[in-house]
């Protein structure tokens, strides 16, 4: 794979809704494959549960963020614990007829090489360099108030999350992005107001809810809410002063001084709109719950959707744009909230430049991707834009979630216009950022379940994921084959941000 490219995901307006189940893959490696034993037709696979039966750990009744200690450890909680997936299915596609995969390395001993070069971040580690114990993709269910947690190796759901007691039930509204810190945590944030976390593994789930054990979910079936206490154990913590119609969340990553020694803790950034003359506010928060600070950004200009984007480079300086300016996001600036002095910067866009996702790369650059086909650098050392105007992608395309993959390409969800008929074919472009060149299509023709993309993420193997909100699914596709495996069972799924970590640990890399 060239580290100098770009990628787009191309959504159709006109897609069909295809539910499906919650899905279970029994792989032994990482690696998708024409000759995997799974077949070679495309589509989602079925629970490894599908009595519902297995959806809390231990004890407790049927009834989703709110104690920040956790528990101690028990063997008999343990997450993975959904029942028997001897009998679990799934379903691949290639777009290569012979049977042959150099990528498939699904060898009984479980020692599988590296799927993809994926520079600072070694496949199968975490970022900060330790053996990689799980890896998760963190998706939310809008309308149904939930957050899903599916296994991106075995591609089952270990758990839904319900993270409002009193969900809208919009599809427009509820939780929509999501950020997952170094050891693996989920924070969510929610456009009915408030933010979520939820702990990744049960091991350090706190029993809250007065029933002895930990109870929580380890499939697509959920616990309720018992007033505001969550139900599920695993369900940390939830803010309720956060302001509503909240966009913009990210984790930041750990400080540790010159000795080695740990300076300041993980915390997370979460922006909202006042609903006061176009102003916005930016807390800090504390990975167990607390508001550590509150920077007023009265001149955000942005009092319809609030703060956009959400992302934090190396030193931990919250990026977020405007997407009020009519029509679609035109206009509006790209600010950055410094950690530690907690002052505010921004900068005006370009003329004819539109944005609507965010990223950070490597380098400290950040992209902003957005409709009519609009690819924006910024250099924050230079503090200049760079407008990429690929000369083969339709205008007409939005380009919507967006992030980099380690080997230095950026992917980016979009859809084909917000008006219909939708042309051209949905899909995904690969495009080279220095020239912005398009030098390869994956089409409807070979995703025909491609219906609507909202959000991209790479996972530690060096997949991409493509979550699609009216395919209510999510892809797993290898970038190089085509290849592609998806998730079923989602409820109009409509999360386009660091949903699995890669996006922090890529720009922190161990040292």
């Amino acid at each position: 794979m060239r580290a100098d490219e770009l990628w787009i995901a191309i959504a159709s307006l006109s897609g069909g809704i295809g539910v499906g189940v919650a899905c279970a893959v029994d792989h032994a490696g990482p690696g998708p494959g024409p000759d995997s034993e799974h077949g070679s037709s495309s589509g989602d696979v079925p629970s490894g549960d599908e009595s519902g039966a297995g959806s809390t750990e231990q004890g407790g009744d049927d009834p989703e963020d709110e104690a920040d200690e956790p528990a101690e450890d028990d063997d008999s909680d343990s997450e993975t614990d959904v029942g028997d997936e001897d009998d679990a299915e799934a379903e691949t596609s290639s777009d290569d007829d012979d049977g042959e995969d150099e990528h498939d390395d699904n060898d009984d001993d479980g020692d599988d090489e590296p799927l993809f070069d994926i520079g600072g971040v070694e496949t199968g580690e975490m970022p900060d360099g330790e053996d990689l114990e799980f890896s998760y993709i963190w998706i939310a269910n809008s309308p149904e108030g939930t957050v899903s947690k599916i296994d991106t190796r075995t591609l089952i759901e270990r758990g839904r999350y319900l993270v409002n007691p009193d969900p809208s039930h919009d599809a427009s509204a509820g939780p929509s992005r999501t950020s997952v810190s170094l050891d693996g945590d989920m924070v969510v944030i929610d456009r009915d107001g408030g933010l979520t976390k939820v702990w990744a593994v049960s091991e350090r789930c706190s029993d809250h809810n007065g029933t002895p054990g930990i109870q929580t979910s380890t499939d697509s079936q959920f616990l309720g809410w018992n007033g505001d206490i969550a139900e599920d154990d695993c369900i940390a913590w939830r803010l309720e002063d956060a302001l509503p119609n909240g966009r913009a969340v990210a984790w930041t990553a750990p400080v540790t001084g010159a000795d080695g020694e740990q300076t300041s803790p993980a915390n997370v950034w979460a922006a909202y709109p006042t609903g006061i003359g176009g102003a916005a506010q930016v807390l800090l928060v504390s990975s167990a719950g607390a508001v550590l600070e509150r920077v007023d950004v009265p001149d955000c200009d942005c009092p319809v959707f609030g703060p956009y984007g959400g992302a934090v480079d190396r030193d931990n300086n919250f990026w977020f744009f405007v997407r009020d300016g009519s029509p679609h996001g035109l206009g509006g600036r790209l600010f950055r909230v410094e950690y530690g002095s907690l002052s505010v910067a921004s900068y005006e866009r370009p003329n004819g430049t539109f944005a609507y996702g965010l990223a950070v790369d490597r380098e400290r650059q950040v992209w902003l991707v957005g409709d009519y086909g609009s690819v924006v650098r910024f250099d924050p050392d230079s503090e200049t834009f760079t407008h990429h105007e690929p000369p083969t992608l339709d205008s007409r395309y939005v380009l919507r979630g967006t992030m980099q993959h380690p080997s230095g390409d950026l992917f980016v969800a979009a859809m084909s216009g917000w008006d219909l008929p939708a042309v051209p074919e949905s899909g995904i472009v690969r495009l080279r950022p220095d020239t912005g060149e398009m030098v390869d299509f994956i089409g409807a023709s070979e995703i025909p379940e491609i219906a609507r993309p909202a959000g991209i993420a790479i996972d530690f193997d060096g997949f991409v994921w493509m979550v699609d909100t009216d395919a209510n699914r999510a892809f797993r596709i290898d970038p190089d084959t085509h290849d592609y495996e998806s998730v079923g069972g989602l409820v109009s799924p409509y999360t386009y941000s660091d949903m699995t970590g890669f996006g922090l640990g890529n720009v922190n890399p161990p040292e």
